[in-house]
């Protein structure tokens, strides 16, 4: 906001402390709201999340880094740190395309709507997620090259079926 708050440990602040410097944020958010600086509402209501961190959350979501959706969406690695942080706005067309590489709408994207959790057709399957998801990040990337070289494998074989 238009404040700073110094920062110090928790051990060197007392109680009184403490309420103090919240009472003081509570006034300084109502005197801005009072000037016109932000409204009454926009002071007390909790922060929304915006587009940026929406594409982040979905992007850590589905296991994907900024570099392996800035390759699949055609942009630089760079580019995508920015529409997450705001910085840049994301253009209508890259939009659809993010869409598309996230498997999401465009509408949960911009936060209009939510997809709701899909029921899983195979339940052993579905644990056996569940586990992975349970592992380490180092150990989930393995896991995940594994079965990529196993789909491979397993479409160049169906090709040389036919």
């Amino acid at each position: 906001m238009f404040y700073t708050v110094k920062q110090e440990t928790e051990e060197n602040r007392s109680p009184m402390e403490i309420s103090r410097r919240i009472q003081a944020l509570e006034w300084t958010e109502g005197a801005l709201a009072m000037a016109g600086r932000i409204s009454k509402t926009a002071a007390r209501r909790p922060r929304q999340e915006g587009v940026g961190a929406r594409l982040a959350r979905i992007r850590r979501e589905r296991g994907l880094s900024q570099t392996e959706l800035a390759e699949r969406v055609g942009v630089i690695q760079r580019v995508v740190s920015h529409y997450e942080t705001g910085r840049t706005r994301i253009p209508t067309d890259t939009l659809f395309k993010l869409a598309d590489v996230l498997n999401v709408s465009v509408y949960e994207l911009l936060g209009r709507a939510t997809t709701p959790p899909r029921a899983p057709k195979n339940k052993k399957l579905w644990k056996v997620l569940e586990k992975i998801e349970a592992l380490a990040p180092h150990d989930q990337k393995v896991v995940l090259r594994t079965i990529d070289a196993l789909s491979r494998d397993d479409g160049a074989r169906e090709a040389s079926a036919r």
